[in-house]
């Protein structure tokens, strides 16, 4: 994987991680249930939006300066993988909330 795909990548998934954050905001504030059991955990506490606005972002960059250590086959195929997890979940999010 070139610099400029893995560029774009991380910064999709930085992108639908936000996007995720605040659309389960605006559907939990609607009175839906936020389906992952484990950030289930962290919703209602300020630990919820800086996980999903701040962490995740974070690590995405961290991955960026660290590529040269990490970046492996497996490992690009593995990131493609939860990018387009994100996007689906994305649009999952988009769906729900503004088409249907």
């Amino acid at each position: 994987m070139t610099d400029k795909v893995l560029k774009a990548i991380l910064i999709l998934l930085s992108c639908f991680n936000i996007i995720d954050g605040v659309s389960t905001q605006i559907a939990l504030s609607g009175g839906a249930v936020e389906a992952n059991p484990v950030i289930n955990l962290l919703v209602g506490t300020p630990y919820f939006l800086i996980l999903k606005l701040l962490l995740i972002p974070a690590v995405c960059i961290l991955l960026w300066h660290t590529r040269r250590l990490w970046m492996q086959p497996f490992i690009s195929r593995l990131l493609v993988f939860v990018t387009a997890a994100y996007a689906g979940v994305t649009v999952w999010h988009m769906w729900g909330q503004f088409l249907a």
